[in-house]
């Protein structure tokens, strides 16, 4: 599997002389900062007041799973086995499991940005976006399917069908 973001990180290696393993933490702790600015971003279309985003924004990178709560009556809850399944775990993690949330998260608000401001930029941004998530973990083919498709068939209330079946196809070209 060629993955995006250890590409990148292999060639900052390369031209920095730097080792793989510095670069690969430094690495993370850049994508950790960016995720953090994008999920920001993205909390700020729900919640306007700037106390409310912070408290939000806290909830969410100090969240956890209640996985450990419930282990002995579900020991294969989620958030005990999956890195991506909670905010704070994934920190800690490998830098590609960030690299995807940052992904979705942009994919998603690229959707959002196209519903509210039908510009075909903002569609092709979230085609490649969504793409860059289906290389890091193609597991999520379905997932970007199925966000995509009901996002923009069944929100924009300013699009007649031909332009929302036109958007879809513009979509679903790159990946």
């Amino acid at each position: 599997i060629v993955r995006p973001t250890y590409l990148v990180l292999g060639w900052a290696s390369k031209i920095f002389n730097l080792d793989p393993l510095v670069v690969m933490h430094l690495g993370r702790f850049i994508l950790d900062m960016i995720f953090v600015l994008i999920l920001a971003k993205f909390i700020k279309i729900f919640f306007k007041e700037k106390r409310h985003l912070i408290f939000v924004l806290l909830i969410v990178l100090f969240s956890s799973g209640v996985g450990v709560l419930i282990k002995n009556w579900y020991p294969l809850s989620i958030d005990l086995w999956v890195p991506e399944a909670n905010t704070f775990f994934m920190f800690l993690e490998s830098p590609h499991f960030v690299s995807t949330q940052i992904f979705i998260l942009l994919f998603i608000l690229f959707i959002y940005k196209y519903i509210t401001f039908p510009k075909i930029m903002y569609i092709l941004l979230s085609s490649l976006f969504a793409s860059l998530v289906m290389i890091e973990h193609p597991y999520m083919v379905p997932f970007i399917g199925i966000i995509s498709v009901l996002f923009i068939l069944f929100i924009p209330k300013k699009l007649n069908i031909k332009k929302r079946i036109s958007a879809l196809f513009i979509f679903f070209l790159l990946p």
